[in-house]
């Protein structure tokens, strides 16, 4: 009989890059820009270097994940922004598994030792509203949206300020629960 069984863990997940170790170095440096990594459910890994966008495939078999070479978007940034696009690029194909602990993930090497340590996406961040199905906001009024740390939102919307609660279903789902305002 089956007792037990787990999801894979990095399936369905969405992180920004915090820190990382470029090859050759021992200090951790922190990110500079927005650095993603996407672990899509069908094994297709996206993201942002913070200059480009890039694309690969991962495969977990047991504590092993492998990243195929990413391919890229060719845009120019800013010298110290390519340079860490360079490491960041180099450094997935370093990847040989990850550990997930306390809501951070952390990339390893074949020796074990983290290379690069993620954080989740949203939790922290604030949006400005841009557009409702498809069409621009044309109002001068600030409607905005912050992901809180403890899983609830807020924000102000054109004429109150709201409050509730959300939840992350992997890559592209995301639900609002609880919702009141003002």
């Amino acid at each position: 009989n089956t007792l037990l069984t787990f999801t894979n863990p990095l399936a369905d997940t969405a992180w920004k890059l915090i820190s990382y170790t470029p090859a050759g170095k021992t200090a951790q440096l922190n990110a500079a820009g927005f650095v993603s990594i996407m672990f899509e459910p069908n094994n297709e890994l996206t993201g942002n270097t913070g200059i480009n966008t890039y694309s690969a495939t991962w495969k977990l078999n047991g504590n092993t994940l492998d990243i195929s070479q990413p391919s890229t978007s060719k845009m120019l940034g800013p010298q110290f922004m390519e340079d860490q696009e360079s490491d960041y690029l180099s450094l997935l194909g370093s990847v040989a598994g990850f550990t997930l602990s306390a809501g951070q993930l952390d990339l390893i090497n074949a020796a074990g030792v983290p290379i690069m340590s993620f954080e989740p996406i949203l939790p922290g961040t604030s949006w400005q509203l841009m557009q409702i199905n498809g069409e621009n906001i044309e109002t001068n009024i600030q409607t905005t949206l912050t992901f809180n740390e403890d899983g609830t939102i807020s924000g102000q919307a054109p004429v109150n300020r709201f409050a509730g609660q959300w939840h992350q279903h992997g890559v592209e789902g995301l639900t609002f629960s609880n919702v009141a305002a003002t």
